[in-house]
């Protein structure tokens, strides 16, 4: 017979429980937010990876977005 409405685990179950919650909670906040920094790319872009602009302009050109002169001109300014 159940009196507590504990179902047996007593004060700790519930620590269990709110632990667990509070794991997943911020296991999809992070998740969101990684997936909202990725999206829209075709390679993952995480928090840690260095700015490189040879490699933006690289994208670009590969994408057909800037000619071969542009690609050029870019790159040079980067040396």
């Amino acid at each position: 017979m159940m009196m507590h409405g504990d179902w047996g685990f007593g004060m700790w179950g519930g620590w269990l429980v709110m632990l667990l919650f509070w794991f997943l909670v911020c296991s999809l906040v992070i998740s969101a937010v990684v997936s909202a920094l990725n999206r829209g790319s075709t390679t993952p872009r995480y928090l840690g990876e260095p700015f490189d602009p040879r490699r933006i302009v690289q994208e670009r050109y590969a994408k057909g977005e800037i000619s071969r002169d542009e690609y050029l001109t870019l790159m040079n300014d980067f040396k």
